[in-house]
């Protein structure tokens, strides 16, 4: 996603892939979420990402992407607000996304 960035430059890059993605270090110990961020940014993105629950958003599965927005203007919300919720779900979703 990176190259594809540095060739055809769009206005938004989206990224998803599984939330243990935040846990990940390459062999020298870095995390690999953190280069990635680095690497949007040197190329002019600005880089925010977070962890979404598929269920928030009426999907019919309990699933949890990480997702990487990175877009050539700042973004004041660069994920959707939940639209479903299901009796004693956590909430915390409805919290302000982590911004880089």
């Amino acid at each position: 996603m990176i190259r594809f960035g540095k060739l055809f430059s769009p206005k938004c890059i989206v990224i998803e892939n599984v939330p243990n993605l935040l846990k990940a270090k390459t062999e020298n110990g870095d995390k690999v979420i953190d280069i990635i961020v680095s690497e949007l940014e040197m190329i002019g993105y600005h880089v925010d990402y977070d962890i979404l629950e598929a269920t928030s958003f009426g999907v019919p599965q309990i699933r949890k992407r990480l997702v990487v927005v990175a877009s050539k203007s700042k973004l004041n919300q660069p994920f959707p607000l939940p639209t479903h919720t299901c009796e004693g779900q956590n909430t915390s979703l409805l919290k302000t996304p982590t911004s880089i």
